[in-house]
């Protein structure tokens, strides 16, 4: 091989490595603000599909109760 085509070679090796190295860090950066907006700054962070179900499902309980007192209350007081 000539010593020139080595230089070229060992050239675009090394602004290929600093790419890989640009990318990597922009990655991690992308990979952080992400993290954070899942878990929270020392907050809540994002709510999760689990989570807002559980949600629903805990107001359909209270809508099922209250709708239950209203149907017996109806019920004792049509008969007293």
């Amino acid at each position: 091989m000539e010593p020139c085509t080595q230089e070229v070679k060992i050239a675009l090796l090394e602004r290929q490595t600093q790419n890989a190295i640009d990318n990597l860090k922009d990655i991690r950066a992308d990979i952080r603000e992400i993290k954070i907006s899942l878990l929270g700054n020392g907050g809540k962070g994002m709510k999760t599909q689990i989570e807002l179900n559980a949600q629903g499902i805990a107001r359909s309980w209270w809508w099922l109760g209250a709708l239950s007192m209203a149907v017996l209350a109806f019920i004792v007081k049509a008969f007293v």
